[in-house]
């Protein structure tokens, strides 16, 4: 097994238990375990979509706030086990010894040290796990005890009983975007047998019920005798599914379907590095996880966290669409495809949620949501960043441009646009702009939560140009196969906002406004900020933030990774410099951000270390706060930071375009692609770059700057 595709406990800067848990969680989408002690009756599973409301309480409401908190439902460690001796004495973990994940397999190692009351004979305890990845195993759970021992004797007794649900309490402490609230569940052992036990689990409130079933066909009890030359063997097979059915039982065939997945997982996604194994390993770790906690049924997207943790209770973002898509879009379309007909889904209540702030046509998709109801609680930092219907609506163009999927875009993709695109037309306004009529949107917030209420703010007028530049053009290509039915003043109506929408020109410092206000603010005193002060959103007002020039993430700068033509390279590096001295990188979404940008401004060494950082954000625990799940739109970020910056992927009317800026540190860059059904493979050496067409029909492409026609041989 390679290195690279490999992560060990070593490889943790943060070994505490909640951070290993997390590095080292399993998923497929649909649930997540965390890596937790086996021996402990602690959470550690995450079922996605499985959550729970309660009432948001507001000092003072006004129409259109959310009413109701959605929380993601943590339930019990479906890894946990009971071991006792034979005077009844449970054991318990002395040390934790090793932890090992194979990226290649999605197999996972952990072996602990234990130990029974009163006995100083320490024994082994390896616990071997996977999870279903095949369409026919996303509820399935494998897993694998082995007791050894040098120097005890005698019988014990293996026990996989039912879940265990413990008494929580409110954790109101340390950081207000990972909430866990005492939320109450219905739980009942519905069947029950020496070989299986059926659990029904149920909310409260939003009444979604889960079955949790846990079998072995040698008996969930078993005694057996441990000597030095005697390991002692358990197995167990957990389901978790939404319906009472389990089809599937105790098979060996789920192993080799779950390989055959993760085979042809890097197949289609390989991207490898050489000279940087450490940074090998980062993205190979990211990508892996990625995957693992995206939904491919269509009926969930992909949470902040994924399934690796309770963080931002389960809600889903921008993040899914702008850092993750784009990952899947160029090498798993069909997740992409998955993850996007789940927001057509979501477009009742988009309808709904933008009647009830005003709007008389078109959606307004919620900024935090677990099924489709907005969440947010915070309106200036939530719903006002309404730029997430044009964030969405990018996604479903750029999918289709890398995919030529008609099907999609006719049944889910062309509605989305329209429905963005009708939004757009209904919450801006005409007014006059230097002397000339321009359409505007007031009272916005940008991808930059440390800047609210804003008008005109760039990122979001730049998008929804964007978006209804596309869904013009998607219409075009679609209008004699499509289900909508739209009047010709509808669509010059579009055409005049799309062409009218106020875009500002660099003012007097030369730098593009991120907004109309931003650039006339004094700048955030960092020279007296405390470096234990970051976060600022966790030790300042959000009132005293917003006075100051300060980033918690790029928010115009976005537009050039976005839109790489849209400006010159000399003004974007007066943007780059600007913005990047204001950046706190509060947020995980932004060093990625900026390694592509660096990247693309040929600054090569400034975008490695970004990277760097990116890459390896979690496994070092940069941001201090892993323990709480994965930070996924990092994941896809690196991701992006690697294809977009170092291989300057885009494509330009319809062409797909390589450019190549490989980091001193590394020897070559290599990497896969799928582009309109052609499979790529793309090198990329400090003196040379080669795309090799893999599968498909000849295509045409641009390789630093030199037009290239490419074939199989």
């Amino acid at each position: 097994m390679s290195p690279a595709y490999q992560i060990a406990l070593e490889d943790l800067a943060n070994r505490e238990p909640d951070t290993v848990a997390t590095i080292f969680s399993q998923g497929n989408g649909t649930f997540g375990v965390r890596a937790t002690d086996p021996l402990l009756a602690v959470d550690g599973t995450v079922v996605n979509g499985f959550f729970e409301t309660s009432p948001i309480i507001y000092g003072e409401a006004a129409h259109g706030y959310a009413k109701e908190h959605q929380t993601i439902v943590p339930l019990p460690s479906l890894r946990h086990l009971t071991i006792i001796d034979q005077a009844g004495h449970p054991a318990a973990t002395h040390a934790l010894k090793d932890v090992r994940l194979d990226m290649q397999t999605g197999a996972l190692t952990m072996t602990t040290e234990i130990v029974f009351p009163d006995d100083d004979r320490p024994l082994e305890l390896t616990t071997t796990s996977l999870i279903g990845q095949a369409d026919q195993d996303l509820t399935a759970y494998l897993l694998g005890y082995t007791l050894t021992t040098t120097a005890y004797e005698g019988v014990i007794t293996f026990t996989k009983g039912p879940l265990v649900f413990q008494e929580k309490e409110s954790d109101i402490e340390r950081d207000p975007r990972v909430v866990v609230r005492p939320l109450q569940l219905k739980h009942a052992i519905i069947d029950s047998s020496a070989t299986a036990v059926v659990q029904r689990i149920q909310t409260t409130e939003s009444q979604l019920t889960r079955f949790i079933k846990t079998s072995n066909v040698a008996g969930l009890t078993q005694t057996v005798k441990v000597a030095p030359a005697q390991p002692a063997h358990f197995e167990a097979y957990v389901q978790v599914a939404q319906q009472d059915s389990f089809a599937l039982d105790l098979d060996a065939a789920v192993a080799q379907r779950t390989k055959a997945f993760w085979h042809q997982f890097w197949a289609s996604a390989a991207i490898d590095i050489t000279g940087d194994d450490k940074m090998a390993q980062g993205l190979h770790f990211n990508v892996f996880q990625l995957a693992q906690s995206a939904n491919r049924t269509g009926e969930y997207s992909i949470a902040a966290k994924g399934v690796s943790g309770p963080g931002y209770e389960g809600h889903f973002f921008w993040d899914t669409e702008m850092y993750m898509l784009p990952f899947f879009t160029y090498t798993h379309p069909k997740i992409a495809r998955k993850l996007l007909e789940f927001r057509y889904r979501q477009l009742p209540l988009a309808r709904k949620r933008a009647r009830d702030m005003g709007v008389a046509q078109g959606g307004l998709f919620p900024w935090r949501s677990i099924n489709g109801a907005e969440a947010s609680a915070f309106f200036p930092a939530g719903t006002a960043q309404y730029h997430i219907d044009a964030d969405i609506a990018y996604a479903v163009a750029q999918y289709f441009e890398v995919t030529q999927d008609k099907d999609f875009m006719e049944k889910f993709g062309l509605p989305i646009l329209w429905e963005t695109a009708q939004f757009w037309r209904y919450f801006g306004a005409w007014s006059e702009r230097d002397g000339r009529r321009v359409f505007m949107f007031h009272d916005v917030t940008g991808p930059d939560e440390y800047t609210a209420l804003v008008d005109n703010n760039t990122y979001t007028n730049r998008m929804a140009k964007a978006n209804i530049e596309d869904f013009l053009s998607a219409y075009a290509q679609l209008a004699a196969s499509s289900s909508l039915d739209i009047e010709e003043a509808d669509l010059q109506a579009l055409k005049d906002i799309a062409a009218g929408i106020y875009l500002p020109e660099p003012g007097d410092n030369g730098v593009t406004a991120q907004d109309d206000t931003f650039l006339s603010k004094p700048i955030w005193p960092f020279a007296t900020t405390p470096a234990d002060h970051y976060p600022l959103l966790l030790h300042y007002h959000p009132l005293t933030i917003y006075r100051y020039q300060v980033s918690k993430q790029p928010d115009e700068l976005m537009l050039d990774m976005l839109f790489p033509d849209d400006k010159a390279v000399s003004q974007k590096k007066i943007d780059y410099a600007y913005y990047e001295r204001l950046a706190t990188h509060d947020s995980s979404l932004s060093r990625s951000a900026y390694a592509v940008l660096a990247a693309n401004l040929g600054d090569t060494e400034k975008a490695y270390h970004y990277f760097m950082d990116s890459a390896l954000l979690d496994l070092t625990d940069l941001q201090g706060n892993t323990k709480d799940g994965l930070h996924m739109a990092n994941l896809g970020g690196s991701w992006m930071s690697a294809a977009y910056g170092f291989a300057g992927l885009k494509v330009v009317e319809g062409q797909l375009s390589i450019s190549n800026r490989l980091p001193a540190q590394w020897q070559t860059l290599a990497l896969n692609l799928l582009f309109r059904g052609r499979q790529l493979h793309i090198v990329l050496t400090h003196d040379n770059t080669v795309v090799t067409l893999l599968a498909g029909e000849p295509l045409t492409l641009a390789v630093d700057g030199q037009k290239q026609e490419i074939s199989r041989k």
